[in-house]
């Protein structure tokens, strides 16, 4: 794994560790990359899927949409990408992992258990005529 990243405090960081080929005792020095422009008080709601970092219940974004993080080139796409239905509140989330390839899909639950959303990355809603039927057959899955 070349890159790493992580949310403190409002920032984004990275680390590199392209070159490291084992494990030793030289500390590695994490990258201000870039302000998240979430705050320092968001608590983080996160979910990895096509290798990028989407982050729910962002303060700003409307409910159903994430902003997406892209781990290979350390940015933060400028524009939230609209999912579906989901409520913008905290909660825990969780990435299904294939067999091959990158994760198409995460899981959303919010903190009060109210519903499990499945969202699916690889939906492309293209036409606003039909964003209600993309959404009701593949974005979303409510169990």
């Amino acid at each position: 794994m070349p890159k790493t990243d992580a949310l403190s405090k409002g920032e984004i960081f990275d680390l590199d560790m392209q070159l490291l080929k084992a494990a030793n005792s030289t500390p590695l020095a994490w990258n201000d990359v870039q302000s998240s422009g979430f705050g320092a008080d968001y608590q983080p709601v996160m979910a990895l899927a096509q290798n990028h970092i989407h982050f729910l219940n962002v303060p700003g974004v409307d409910a159903g949409s994430a902003k997406i993080f892209v781990i290979h080139f350390s940015f933060m796409q400028p524009e939230p990408q609209p999912y579906g239905k989901f409520p913008a509140t905290h909660g825990q989330a969780t990435s299904f992992f294939m067999e091959s390839g990158v994760q198409q899909e995460f899981a959303f639950i919010p903190d009060d258990g109210s519903a499990t959303y499945v969202i699916n990355v690889e939906v492309v809603l293209l036409d606003p005529l039909i964003i209600g039927l993309f959404t009701l057959l593949f974005a979303e899955k409510q169990y």
